[in-house]
């Protein structure tokens, strides 16, 4: 696999091991995650949308004959693992990209509420919206590096402002400076610009349990959403 940008055009080139030519291909899925050789997640994303959209159809057949807690149970474990699965490396695709994910989990909520409003629906079922999803996968990520438990740890504490007395920065990170638009989509740029947004409050906390429900908490008080 040759990985460019879409514009780029390379010299074609054969790869031989032990005198077999190697195919070339345009995608491959590793460890669960559609990988192209573009640098674009869609294909990995429309596997999604067909995993949630099959799902949601199940909860319409099931809505009346099992109770809600139980809908809201399967829901996490049959949609949310593929929400979450590698999100931090295709949760930045283009909105036009992810809208189809979007509308396939509106619907799966609505089956599993019978409601008319999804917005009632996911505050009735206290479930993120993706993109919120996503949100608070970039923080926990972030979290897990400044303290130490992620591998990534080096690569984000390097992005600390390095001074030991108060600054009008406060608890921010540096972002990495590029006029690229692929490393803007990356999650280290996306996390670290997130952190910066957020509330001190979830930044001080002394566990990753505590900031998780905190700030799911304060994402699912804030969604609003797009109309349904």
């Amino acid at each position: 696999m040759h990985f460019k940008s879409s514009n780029f055009t390379i010299r074609p080139m054969n790869v031989y091991i032990s005198e077999n030519l190697i195919d070339e291909v345009k995608f491959i899925n590793y460890l669960g995650l559609t990988i192209q050789s573009n640098l674009k997640y869609n294909r990995h994303i429309d596997k999604v949308v067909g995993k949630v959209s099959r799902y949601g159809g199940c909860f319409f057949a099931l809505k009346g004959i099992l109770p809600l807690k139980v809908l809201r149970s399967l829901y996490f474990a049959f949609i949310y693992p593929h929400l979450t699965l590698h999100v931090l490396a295709w949760g930045e695709a283009q909105p036009s990209i992810l809208h189809s994910l979007e509308v396939a989990q509106n619907k799966a909520v609505l089956n599993i509420t019978g409601m008319t409003s999804a917005s009632t629906s996911y505050s009735d079922l206290e479930i993120l919206r993706f993109s919120n999803v996503y949100k608070l996968r970039l923080v926990l990520f972030i979290f897990k590096q400044l303290n130490n438990n992620g591998i990534f740890a080096p690569l984000v504490l390097q992005h600390n402002w390095s001074h030991s007395h108060d600054t009008r920065r406060g608890d921010s990170l540096r972002l990495p400076f590029s006029r690229n638009s692929v490393t803007h989509s990356f999650c280290l740029f996306q996390g670290l610009r997130l952190w910066n947004s957020i509330p001190s409050c979830f930044k001080c906390v002394t566990s990753l349990n505590r900031c998780k429900t905190s700030y799911q908490k304060y994402l699912q008080e804030s969604q609003n959403g797009p109309a349904e």
